[in-house]
């Protein structure tokens, strides 16, 4: 299969190298061209441009950061109208509700089917396969992409077929872990200050009602109160995502309160000089003196 591939990023990265290693003719593009130059060395054609890794793609997959990358490469950088009538895009960035109702409707005047399939996982699981896709589109598109959904994930979850579902689910979906990750960092924090064992209190939570693999592991990193490794989840990255879930919920006359909040802890942990650091630094507390 010929697949086009922009964003090589911590996820996008070990994705297309998956790609590749599964024997797929595979044309990538980063705007840093060392990661593209790392794969072109395993056997990848590098593209100079956003429009040569769209040109003769069967499929084009875009993992980036935000709207405004995502815009950028499809629009300016002509990957959109590179792309041959009959292509599918596949977009897995996590992105707005309100572009990705726009990108439908780009993609359906220039006849390219867009396939909404953003992910849950963060970087060992991509490298493993072992994502979990959120994917919705017509359901040729859908059938066309199968063989790449299962080289990159265990479980496909079908969502429609309208592609900004997928978008949305994927917001919502961050919304809840980045609000989950702060709970237990409440729940974790007190314990510190108490004559209850911090790591009592989480296998005890996580024995129990709390089971899901999520808490255990998110649990752990909190508990090692090491926050300076590269981040699996940069908190920049949680501010963009609550803002997106905020905006949806707001374009469609909903509330999300406690997104304002985590928000605000969000802020100012960035503000005081953690935009390196990953979202469990939500877990840093003060011993007790």
């Amino acid at each position: 299969m010929q697949i086009g591939w922009i964003g090589l990023g911590n996820m996008g990265s070990v994705m297309a190298a998956r790609v590749l290693d599964a024997g797929h003719d595979l044309t990538v593009y980063n705007r840093n061209r060392e990661k593209a130059t790392a794969l072109a060395e395993r056997g990848a054609r590098p593209a100079e441009t956003p429009d040569g890794a769209a040109r003769n793609a069967e499929i084009l997959v875009t993992m980036l950061a935000d709207d405004t990358a995502l815009a950028d490469v499809l629009e300016r950088g002509g990957a959109l109208g590179a792309l041959p009538p009959g292509a599918v895009h596949v977009s897995m960035s996590t992105i707005s509700h309100e572009l990705a109702q726009r990108l439908t409707s780009s993609h359906a005047e220039r006849g390219v089917a867009l396939v909404g399939a953003p992910v849950f996982g963060r970087p060992d699981a991509a490298a493993a396969g072992k994502l979990f896709i959120l994917a919705a589109g017509e359901a040729t598109a859908l059938e066309r992409c199968q063989p790449l959904f299962e080289l990159l994930s265990q479980k496909v979850l079908p969502l429609g077929t309208a592609p900004a579902a997928a978008h949305l689910c994927k917001v919502l979906g961050n919304f809840m872990l980045i609000s989950s990750v702060e709970l237990l960092a409440e729940a974790l924090n007190v314990a510190h200050k108490t004559e209850l064992a911090p790591e009592a209190l989480l296998s005890a939570l996580t024995s129990s009602v709390f089971s899901a693999p999520f808490y255990a592991n998110y649990g752990k990193l909190m508990l090692a109160q090491r926050f300076d490794g590269p981040p699996g989840f940069a908190l920049p990255l949680a501010k963009k995502d609550l803002s997106l879930a905020l905006s949806a919920a707001r374009q469609n006359g909903a509330a999300l309160p406690v997104a304002e909040t985590v928000r605000a802890k969000v802020q100012q942990l960035i503000a005081d000089g953690g935009s390196d650091l990953d979202l469990t630094a939500i877990g840093r507390y003060t011993p007790r003196g």
